[in-house]
């Protein structure tokens, strides 16, 4: 019994600290934007996107694990009983990645290597700046997800951006900015001892926040404007119910001490965007049984 517990729980921890649990959010965001443009969701290209976080999330894990005790010590924890195995997972997903993404087309293997590129400038130089530039890593790290989501979506079905491609872009971006800022509240103290520039070090967790609640308002926008001028889908108001999610996530954050902010980070946060083409199709399937 202790046995299959211990395997249980290994099997959890690598789900969520080996980044199984953020690779599947990124294949749901592209997902999502492939539901929003009306496009069919291929397995092949939510492979791609998996995989494509799968290497760039692990490499950058890889390289700052001495680093990453402090502030995220279950991670760290967890990475370095596997870390001999380590680089060869990262050159199977990285072998897999470039395989899938030459079965699709040219275009969307040269996208993925350059995507690639900026995950690997992102590890050597991009969280670097962080103790100049405030919040660069999070905008940098918000700027490659959204596009690699909704550009690969264009480059993988060979479409011409527009107007609608924009409107989820700028939703998935400040999504994307939210989440980056958040999971620097945990770090808040080591950050500042750091003189890393993150805006929770800059202005403490409560008014970090408040500019949260903000973003995960003004994000809804475009979703809400594109349905108003008929760019996208009514069904696309499914996604208006990770507003309220996102504040109760918010609100609860304030009575939580940092390791239990590290969980929820893991889970709740990141474990949002599994939910989001469940909430679009939902939503959709709705208004079609009364329409």
């Amino acid at each position: 019994m202790r046995k299959a517990n211990r395997i249980l729980t290994f099997i959890w921890a690598e789900f969520v600290f080996g980044g199984h649990l953020l690779s599947a959010a990124g294949a749901a965001i592209t997902a999502t934007a492939l539901l929003l443009l009306g496009v069919k969701v291929d397995i092949l290209i939510l492979v791609i996107s998996y995989l494509l976080l799968q290497v760039i999330y692990n490499y950058n894990h890889f390289k700052e694990l001495d680093k990453d005790q402090p502030g995220n010590p279950e991670r760290a924890a967890h990475l370095q009983r596997i870390r001999r195995l380590m680089p060869v997972l990262i050159l199977a997903y990285a072998v897999a990645l470039l395989v899938c993404s030459a079965l699709a087309n040219i275009q969307t293997l040269l996208f993925v290597l350059f995507l690639l590129f900026g995950g690997y400038l992102f590890t050597m130089k991009a969280k670097g700046l962080t103790d100049r530039a405030p919040i660069f890593k999070n905008i940098y790290t918000a700027l490659l997800w959204a596009i690699g989501a909704v550009l690969l979506v264009s480059f993988y079905h060979s479409l011409s951006p527009n107007p609608a491609f924009l409107l989820i872009f700028l939703f998935i971006f400040i999504q994307l900015v939210l989440n980056t800022i958040y999971f620097d509240i945990k770090d808040t103290e080591s950050d500042r001892a750091d003189g890393l520039k993150t805006l929770p070090a800059l202005i403490g967790g409560r008014g970090t926040l408040r500019i949260l609640h903000i973003l995960n308002a003004a994000s809804f926008l475009p979703i809400a404007i594109g349905v108003a001028l008929g760019r996208l889908p009514l069904f696309s108001l499914g996604l208006l119910v990770f507003f309220f999610y996102g504040l109760a996530y918010l609100v609860k954050t304030e009575k939580l001490a940092d390791n239990q902010i590290r969980l929820l980070s893991y889970t709740i946060v990141d474990g949002q965007y599994a939910l989001w083409p469940v909430a679009v199709i939902l939503t959709r399937a709705i208004l079609g049984h009364f329409s």
